[in-house]
């Protein structure tokens, strides 16, 4: 296989009024420039272009860089179609996307739309009109169709047309299934890691785990299919499906490449496999990633199934050093893919040296091992917001969770107390003020279905009194299945003082709505959570489907009075239904948040249907009667 220069990107990351960020991975370490344009319909005029860039060497063959544009007076223009191109200094030749066939209107692996000569992006001014995409859980072998493609077919569509066209694409996590790989994506990984990686000796995991010396561990470390007894008695792993699972971090950068690049996946599978309609949609994923300002946060798949599900299982990793690796190797991996460009300013100097030097060895048990290690398992600013219109505060669940192995009949809080203050910081950070539209983006639904939630509660946990370990084979993670956690999410709320306040959500490979009014003494706070998954996992299917469906139209609002620090707190919960009557939403789809001055609008875009939209009623900020008709 001959390794192409771009390996994957360009993926237009952070965009901002001051800046954006363009994320790439190349297989040299080229110097790198970009130049933005002011779009027009008949000329496209050069904008006097500020560009620098910074480079992580990880390998031989892999440079990750993130480069920054800005114009000469530091602010972009807003409510207008911008463009940008890259350009790479080879020796003594200058090269730019067109060079690769990126920008050729003829090519199929063009990121270009229908009339433009670059890939674009528009940043909304506050008040306009934004759309917003969101959705989790994209697998290469899940079922169905990639729900990316139809965010291609749609950004096609509108290209050139801001009212209407997607201004930003939240991920909500599971962006890779590190544990979850289907036999031949891992062939096609370990084809790529010998092609990419120079020094197949470093990273040497038998210096961490000895028993990996000795069978039958040595011989099924690489033997495809054969991890899974591997995983679950070395690294002390809960997942169900871990015959493949990632372990070194060159097999978790290898999943992200291929996740993004479709020249990778050249000659590699056979087109049999369940895989093929993800890797036909690959060009159109590339060009929908570099013509969109994107944002990413983990959930558990992005490490393994099961991370920091409970007290016992983050005890137990704890103790093993292979399992300690692997879920750092997940963590570095997520940093260079997809949380440096979130917000790159939350990574100082310090934190990006001691990658760069532990990149620069893979050298086990030294102090870069350790000093890298550390901060990467004790790092509290996975958190972040965005310059999005509305902003938008994404929460990391997953690290900063606490849990609480007396609770038996409880599930973790998602966040523990110190991260509130982190979190609560960083919305004072960003420049939001009260009194408006704010987005919370939690990979974790604040609320799960009731009635599918009363099953678990009745059915399913009091198991764990028995030593059964249901939480590994039911993800109980909603909000709601820790009283104390879920009511600091809405003091957290409360003290935001939004005028509407939006949950984005995802995990749960199904799409549900719903509308919460919470009251206690004079103050009334209203809650639309949306929650979207999957994108390319369909998971029920068939009667199982209808099945979900059914319990879950059996109760489609509750009310519920707590007692919380001595005040009465009232909360009345309405489950939203589409237009075409639905509530519950199975096959693949990605959800589409559309917002202005007046109201907002959610829209799934599906993927396995014939109607490419299900639409909610809309929801009105300011007239009275309309807000009484959202409930």
């Amino acid at each position: 296989m001959s390794i192409p220069t771009i390996l994957s990107g360009p993926i237009l990351r952070r965009a901002e009024q001051s800046h954006i960020y363009i994320w790439i991975a190349l297989s040299n370490e080229i110097p790198i420039h970009g130049q933005l344009y002011e779009m027009g319909t008949d000329e496209n005029k050069e904008l006097n272009t500020n560009s620098s860039y910074e480079t992580i060497a990880v390998d031989d063959r892999l440079f990750v860089s993130l480069v920054k544009l800005t114009t000469e007076t530091g602010t972009l223009p807003t409510d207008q179609l911008l463009g940008y191109n890259l350009y790479f200094e080879d020796e003594d030749t200058v090269l730019n996307l067109d060079s690769f066939n990126l920008l050729s209107s003829d090519s199929q692996r063009s990121i270009t739309y229908d009339g433009l000569a670059y890939p674009t992006f528009s940043i909304p001014s506050e008040g306009n009109k934004s759309n917003i995409l969101f959705g989790s859980c994209r697998k290469p072998h899940g079922k169905g169709k990639d729900s990316l493609a139809n965010v291609d077919a749609l950004l096609n569509e509108t290209s050139m047309n801001l009212t209407e066209r997607p201004s930003d694409l939240f991920f909500i996590g599971d962006q890779i299934y590190a544990d979850d790989i289907a036999d031949s994506v891992m062939t096609t990984i370990q084809s790529l890691v010998s092609t990419i990686f120079g020094n197949q000796l470093r990273e040497s995991l038998a210096k961490i785990e000895p028993q990996l010396l000795d069978e039958p561990y040595a011989s099924s470390l690489d033997q495809i299919g054969s991890r899974k007894d591997l995983i679950h008695d070395l690294c002390s792993f809960t997942s169900t499906a871990a015959t493949n699972h990632l372990i070194r971090f060159r097999e978790f950068a290898a999943m992200y490449l291929l996740n993004w690049n479709p020249d990778l996946w050249i000659d590699a599978i056979d087109s049999e496999t369940d895989i093929e309609d993800f890797i036909e949609a690959l060009p159109q994923v590339r060009r929908v990633l570099a013509n969109i300002p994107t944002y990413m946060i983990f959930d558990d798949h992005d490490t393994t199934d099961d991370w920091n599900l409970t007290q016992k299982w983050k005890e137990q990793v704890a103790q093993s050093p292979l399992g300690t690796h692997v879920v750092s190797n997940g963590l570095a991996a997520y940093w260079l893919f997809q949380g440096w460009g979130n917000d790159p300013d939350c990574f100082n100097q310090e934190f990006i040296h001691k990658m760069r030097l532990y990149f620069s060895s893979f050298k086990i048990k030294g102090r870069k091992y350790r000093d890298w290690q550390k901060q990467l398992l004790e790092f509290n600013q996975w958190h972040f917001t965005t310059p999005t219109n509305p902003a938008a505060l994404f929460l990391d669940t997953r690290t900063q969770r606490s849990t609480d192995q007396k609770t038996l009949k409880k599930g973790a809080k998602l966040l523990k107390q110190s991260a509130w203050k982190v979190v609560s910081e960083k919305v004072k950070e960003s420049g939001w003020k009260e009194g408006k539209p704010f987005i919370i983006v939690s990979p974790a639904p604040l609320y799960g279905v009731p009635s599918i939630g009363s099953f678990l509660n009745e059915s399913i946990y009091p198991l764990r009194q028995l030593g059964l370990p249901v939480h590994e084979k039911f993800d109980l993670e909603s909000w709601s299945y820790n009283e104390a956690g879920f009511y600091e999410f809405l003091q957290f709320v409360k003290n935001l003082n939004t005028s509407h306040c939006f949950i984005l959500s995802g995990d749960a490979h199904c799409s549900y709505s719903l509308h919460s009014t919470i009251s206690s003494e004079q103050t009334e706070h209203q809650l639309y959570q949306f929650t979207s998954s999957p994108i390319h996992n369909k998971s029920f299917r068939g009667i199982v489907s209808t099945l979900f469906k059914l319990i879950a139209s059996n109760e489609r609002s509750f009310e519920k009075k707590t007692i919380v620090d001595d005040q009465l707190v009232n909360e009345h919960v309405d489950y939203l239904l589409t237009t075409e009557g639905d509530l519950l939403h199975t096959n693949n789809h990605i959800s589409l948040l559309s917002m202005d001055h007046k109201r907002a609008v959610l829209r799934l875009l599906t993927a396995d249907e014939k109607t490419p939209f299900k639409t909610y009623p809309p929801i009105y900020f300011n007239d009275q009667e309309a807000r009484t008709k959202n409930r």
